[in-house]
Parts: C-alpha cells; structure tokens; sequence
C-alpha cells in the first residue's frame, strides 16, 4: 500500500486516522504530510465538514472526536429516515388495501 493512496472508504472516521498513523510511522511521514493524506482520503461528506470546521485545523484526537460525532449523527439521521419512509410506505399499503377491500365489497352488492 503506497500512503499517498490511503483512503477512508467504509472505514469509520477513527479507524482511518488509525491507519494514516500505522502508514505514517511506517515510512516516517511528517505531520503536516500526515494531515494532508487524511484530509485528501477523508469520504465527500467528511471532506465537507472538515471545510466547515476550518481545514487548517490539527490533525488531532480533538478533530477526530468531533468528526465521529458529526458521522454518528449522520448515520443516525439515515437510519430515522430509513424508518420513516418504511412507515409512509406500510400506511400506504394499508390504505391500498383498505380501498381494494371496500372496492370488492361494493361490486359484490
């Protein structure tokens, strides 16, 4: 694996800083290097929030913490709309059925 190419992919926020610092150590990266890989490989949505947070920021535990915050919130808004949509569809389906019931019901008087 060549660092320059490390990515956060489906990688959690905290398990790619982990690996930028194994890689790091490894081919004895400098700081400043080490936070331009992270930022470079971070996921869109988290490549956004580090703009939104100050790009210039350390690369640190501070950042990453905030950054897992920002991703576990992220994937619990999915999840809630996940379970709205599935609830909107099973109402849905309900009345679709309700209305076919009541359909049958009034051709066969």
């Amino acid at each position: 694996m060549i660092f320059g190419t490390l990515t956060q992919g489906s990688d959690s926020v905290r398990n790619y800083y982990r690996k930028i610092n194994k890689y790091a150590s490894w081919v004895q990266i400098s700081d400043r290097e080490k936070r331009i890989q992270f930022i470079r490989g971070l996921s869109p949505e988290n490549k956004l929030e580090m703009k939104r947070l100050g790009l210039n920021r350390s690369l640190n535990d501070e950042l990453i913490e905030t950054l897992e915050e920002i991703e576990t919130k992220g994937i619990i808004c999915f999840w809630i709309r996940i379970f709205i949509i599935s609830q909107l569809l099973k109402q849905n389906q309900k009345r679709l059925l309700i209305r076919v019931l009541l359909q049958k019901m009034l051709i066969g008087l």
